[in-house]
């Protein structure tokens, strides 16, 4: 194929609203050689996203899908008075589509006690209902094991956008009718931010006679100690998974609060957390430091729960 191919360059979003800034650490490529008369443009064009998903690590290219398009069509000049024509070739690069983050979040709600039974009809109805959602990625309700009227719900979201979405269904405008008038105290909401190990919750991890021990320990620490925990916690989170009477533990920051931390885990049993893992010398660690660091007393951030399903 002989052709005669201009100084190009185009850039355009294959998407609209993305960026042309896209992330850059992973990049596709193609490069088709217009003089090559033994493949077909489309061809060249099968062989390369072939060769692309063969390669990549996951072997999965939907996150390209919308990405950036950069296409560089080039000659070089001293090709027509050497060979009295052009030879041409097409580069082409396609970033990832420009990432969101998942959204976590924690709500407590404390309910007045005549309307405990109502809420938490509303709040199930809600919870089955969501988790259908497409951009939901996990949702728990949770009742408080010492307070019946305090509920607990954390739930996962593709991205913000997920979320809002989720806020214009019939059932969230329901339950936000019935707050309105059932909870004693405005919802405390906790924005979570992911540290190190992203959760880990294996549906089908629990066992028919496991005695669940959950529980959301909350607490704030003094100043200077927010990396010493960050840090302490990464060896903790890592440890902790490879238990076998745990069933996930996990470690949050909270958006806006630098002191405070959440710690979401539960146990096949009782045990399993106060007889096997506190006695473990990474957690002895972690509960030295957190002696130091924690503002108050330790167990009154322990709140122990129970899921509703």
């Amino acid at each position: 194929m002989k052709k005669i191919v201009n100084v190009l360059i185009f850039m355009f979003a294959l998407t609209f609203g993305i960026k042309t800034s896209a992330q850059t650490t992973e990049k596709l490529v193609l490069e088709v050689d217009l003089e090559n008369d033994a493949l077909s443009m489309s061809q060249n064009i099968d062989n390369f996203f072939f060769e692309s998903t063969k390669n990549y690590p996951s072997g999965d290219l939907a996150i390209y899908n919308g990405g950036v398009f950069q296409e560089f069509n080039g000659t070089n000049q001293s090709d027509l008075k050497k060979l009295g024509r052009f030879r041409g070739k097409i580069k082409t690069e396609v970033y990832p589509k420009e990432q969101k983050d998942m959204m976590t979040q924690l709500v407590k709600f404390t309910v007045k006690p005549e309307f405990t039974k109502a809420f938490t009809e509303a709040a199930t109805k809600s919870l089955h209902a969501s988790v259908l959602e497409a951009g939901n990625v996990e949702m728990k309700l949770y009742s408080d094991d010492k307070k019946p009227n305090v509920l607990y719900v954390y739930s996962r979201w593709k991205d913000a956008d997920a979320y809002e979405l989720h806020k214009e269904f019939s059932y969230s405008h329901e339950i936000k009718a019935l707050a309105g008038k059932a909870l004693a105290s405005a919802p405390i909401i906790m924005k979570l931010g992911e540290t190190k190990f992203a959760p880990m919750h294996d549906k089908n991890s629990v066992n028919p006679e496991d005695k669940e021990e959950a529980l959301f320990f909350i607490f704030k620490i003094k100043d200077g100690y927010r990396e010493q925990v960050i840090k302490r916690f990464e060896d903790h989170v890592a440890n902790t998974h490879n238990e076998k009477g745990n069933l996930f533990f996990d470690f949050y920051t909270v958006d806006g609060a630098d002191d405070t931390f959440v710690v979401h885990e539960n146990w096949r049993n009782p045990a399993a957390i106060w007889k096997i893992h506190m006695k473990q010398p990474y957690a002895e660690k972690t509960g030295a430091l957190l002696n130091e660091a924690v503002i108050g007393n330790m167990e009154d951030g322990m709140n122990f729960i129970t899921e509703i399903k």
